[in-house]
């Protein structure tokens, strides 16, 4: 019986390891962008499915502004489209996502080209397609 707890409790460990493989404590964040006021009309430069939404991201249309980042609910429509910024006097100029995980929350991680180089990204969002917030590491 000890056994089968002390198997069941490492299993459990490792799952949670698993899913929270970041830690905010060392990461600039959290973040929650800057709506759009017009939507993008050049090609996205990433469609990345996860679960039962769309990420899509457009790199910037001006020098000043950071890329879009946008969520499509599974019916086309657009939930949320904002400039993914970092903190004030930073330009975040390309993001790119690679993979996602579930649990609570969708987890996203990526990587961001901003002024403090090619960094990990780390979005987390609601399983109702809310965007809960997103960090960049340092």
């Amino acid at each position: 019986r000890f056994v089968i707890v002390l198997c069941a409790t490492i299993l459990l460990l490792a799952v949670l390891l698993w899913q929270l493989k970041w830690s905010s404590i060392m990461d600039d964040g959290p973040f929650h962008g800057r709506a759009v006021s017009k939507m993008p009309t050049s090609a996205a430069t990433q469609i990345f499915p996860v679960r039962d939404f769309v990420l899509e991201i457009y790199a910037p249309e001006t020098s000043t502004e950071a890329p879009v980042v946008l969520l499509r609910k599974p019916d086309k429509s657009v939930a949320w489209a904002i400039h993914a910024e970092g903190m004030g006097n930073t330009k975040v100029e390309s993001i790119e996502f690679s993979e996602y995980q579930t649990m609570l929350d969708i987890t996203v991680l990526g990587h961001v080209k901003w002024t403090f180089g090619n960094e990990a990204t780390t979005w987390v969002i609601g399983r109702d397609g809310t965007l809960k917030e997103y960090w960049y590491s340092w």
